[in-house]
């Protein structure tokens, strides 16, 4: 288990977009975000983007919402983990930054006069599954510095 010994340094909220709007039809809201993923790694640093967006037909409002992770670990990344480091990005840094992103979903839909809205749990070893370990099209290399 040494090899996934780290250090989480820091997180940022890079981009919000919230808007209220009408919606479309009425009926019950399912909450089933999108999830987008991007890493990139700088020796001992693993550098994690996690977007998450919603826009239901039901809903009084849409978001785009993206966070960013910078994770230390003790050895060089590449060398350690080769080709799974989509795994660790997704699955290990994704994990601890959802649940900052889940935190600024509930403020915003609260300050905007909705019911805090609660992102469900996710499981993000399913949706590793479901996307593959190497797929390198939904990894993406992360744009922080704007």
């Amino acid at each position: 288990m040494d090899k996934y010994n780290f250090t989480f340094e820091e997180i940022r909220i890079l981009e919000v977009e919230f808007k209220v709007k009408k919606p479309e039809k009425v009926g019950e809201i399912e909450v089933n975000p999108s999830l987008n993923f991007g890493h990139k790694t700088d020796g001992k640093f693993l550098e994690v983007n996690l977007g998450i967006s919603f826009d239901h037909p039901a809903a009084p409002f849409k978001f785009n919402i993206v966070a960013f992770g910078k994770f230390k670990f003790k050895k060089n990344i590449d060398e350690t983990f080769g080709d799974k480091i989509n795994e660790v990005a997704i699955v290990n840094c994704s994990s601890i930054i959802f649940p900052f992103i889940r935190e600024t979903v509930a403020e915003l839909t609260r300050k905007a006069g909705f019911n805090p809205m609660l992102l469900p749990p996710v499981n993000f070893v399913n949706i590793l599954k479901s996307i593959g370990a190497d797929d390198t099209k939904k990894c993406t290399e992360p744009n922080n510095n704007e």
